[in-house]
């Protein structure tokens, strides 16, 4: 039988470092979880989350945060708090809105916001994340603002849908030279086969 809540005995391990609580039917996040200032590994995906306890702003060693596939419609902001998170994934929730904070989060790596309904303009903060080597925007709604990417160095696997690219953005490709992995689906290109002339290599 899946897990509905948290069970309260868990706000006393203060030792626990490691909580994967993912595929169950939780459809919160308990306060006292912020008391397991240990925690550097925290997977709640797969649930029915609708809300998430601000108390997790305050674990502060948290390095892996996975939020996929839950009812989240707006990126909690004690998110932006977690400086130390290398990898977010917020997947297959309802958030139609990429918040600024999220460029503040200099140490992802990864960085998963697919199945969601964004739409409407990226924040340029996103460029921000140098460090970060996975992006993943699939099945998303139609988004637009793409030159930030030109400013992710360490980039390696990027996802992208619906995407009605402009040619600026298509240029900023070439900021990423350690880009190995591509995939666009269900995007419009420019029409000039000369727009399109930048390498990109392919493994």
């Amino acid at each position: 039988m899946n897990i509905r809540r948290i069970p309260k005995f868990i706000g006393s391990l203060k030792n626990l470092t490691y909580l994967d609580l993912a595929g169950n039917n939780i459809n919160s996040v308990p306060d006292f979880i912020g008391s397991l200032k240990e925690l550097t590994y925290l997977n709640l995906a797969g649930n029915n989350i609708s809300v998430v306890s601000n108390f997790i702003g305050s674990l502060k060693e948290l390095t892996y945060l996975n939020l996929a596939g839950n009812n989240i419609s707006v990126v909690p902001k004690f998110i932006g708090s977690l400086k130390e998170l290398t990898y977010l994934d917020l997947g297959g929730n309802k958030i139609n809105v990429v918040p600024k904070f999220i460029g503040s989060l200099k140490e992802l790596t990864y960085l998963g916001l697919a199945g969601n309904p964004i739409t409407g303009i990226i924040p340029p903060q996103l460029g921000n994340l140098t460090k970060l080597q996975s992006l993943d925007f699939s099945s998303t709604s139609r988004m637009s603002n793409y030159e930030w990417i030109s400013h992710l160095t360490s980039l390696k696997t990027l996802t992208l849908s619906k995407v009605n690219f402009t040619v600026a953005e298509l240029q900023s490709f070439k900021g990423a030279p350690f880009l190995s992995s591509l995939s666009i689906s269900n995007c419009l290109l420019p029409k000039e086969p000369s727009l399109l002339a930048f390498k990109i290599s392919q493994q």
